[in-house]
C-alpha cells in the first residue's frame, strides 16, 4: 500500500478515535484531530482524479470545515498554554497575565462551543465511506492509483519548495508579522506534503526535521504576536 493511503486511512482512525473527545472539549484531541485533518488535506488532492464524486467533494468540504474549526479552537489553548509559560518564567508578570487570561478564558470557551456544533453540523460519515473506499478490492486499486499519484505528489512538493522559498525570501530581514506568518503557512504545507514521499527516498528524513522545526519557530512566534 503506498505512502498516500497509507496516510489518509491512519488520519482517518486519528480523527474518529479524537471525535469523541473533541466533542468534550480536550485540549489534546483537539490539537491531534487538527494535525490529523491536515495531513487528510494534503493526501486527499492525490486521489482526487480517481475519486472525483459528489462524495469526495463533500468530504473535502467536511475535511476543510472541521478543521478550520479545531484551529481556532486549538488557537486559544496555545495563547493560555504561552501565558502560563510566561508567569511561569517570570513571576512579576502574574497580575497582567491574570488579567489576560480572564479576558481569553470566555473566548476559549466561546470557541469550544462553536467547534462542538461545527462537528455536530457536519455528516462525518463520509470518513467511514472513504475508508471502506480505499480498502476496497484488498488494494489492488491502490496499486494501479500509485504511478499516477507519486507523479502528482512529485509535482506538489517541487511547487510547495519553490513557494516556501519565496514566501521565507519575503519574510527575511526586517520583521513583518504577516510575511511570517506566511511563510509558516507555506512550509507547513510542504511539510505534510513530503512526509508523503516514500521513506526510502534519500533526504526526506533530513528534510522532514529541518521544516518541523522551521514550522515550530515560526509558531511560537505568531503565538506571541497574536498574544
Amino acid at each position: 500500500m503506498s505512502t498516500v493511503i497509507s496516510s489518509i486511512l491512519s488520519s482517518l482512525d486519528e480523527l474518529d478515535a479524537r471525535i469523541p473527545a473533541i466533542r468534550d472539549g480536550d485540549r489534546e484531541a483537539i490539537h491531534d484531530g487538527r494535525v490529523a485533518t491536515r495531513r487528510l488535506r494534503a493526501a486527499l488532492p492525490l486521489v482526487g482524479s480517481e475519486t472525483d464524486t459528489d462524495e469526495s467533494r463533500a468530504l473535502t468540504t467536511t475535511v476543510k470545515t472541521l478543521g478550520r474549526a479545531l484551529g481556532k479552537a486549538r488557537d486559544k489553548d496555545e495563547a493560555l498554554a504561552l501565558l502560563e509559560k510566561i508567569e511561569c518564567r517570570s513571576p512579576v508578570t502574574a497580575p497582567a497575565t491574570a488579567s489576560l487570561r480572564a479576558r481569553l478564558f470566555p473566548q476559549q470557551l466561546r470557541q469550544r462551543r462553536r467547534l462542538i456544533k461545527t462537528v455536530e453540523s457536519l455528516d462525518l460519515n463520509v470518513l467511514t465511506q472513504l475508508r471502506r473506499a480505499l480498502q476496497h478490492d484488498g488494494g489492488r486499486r491502490h496499486r494501479a492509483w500509485n504511478a499516477s499519484m507519486q507523479s502528482r505528489l512529485a509535482s506538489t512538493v517541487n511547487e510547495s519548495a519553490a513557494m516556501v522559498r519565496q514566501k521565507v525570501h519575503h519574510a527575511s530581514g526586517v520583521y513583518f508579522p504577516n510575511r511570517a506568518h506566511r511563510a509558516r503557512i507555506a512550509i507547513k504545507k510542504l511539510r505534510y506534503g513530503a512526509e508523503l514521499i516514500e521513506p526510502g527516498v534519500s533526504g526526506r528524513k533530513s528534510a522532514l526535521r529541518a521544516l518541523k522545526r522551521a514550522q515550530q519557530s515560526l509558531g511560537s512566534v505568531h503565538d506571541r504576536e497574536m498574544l
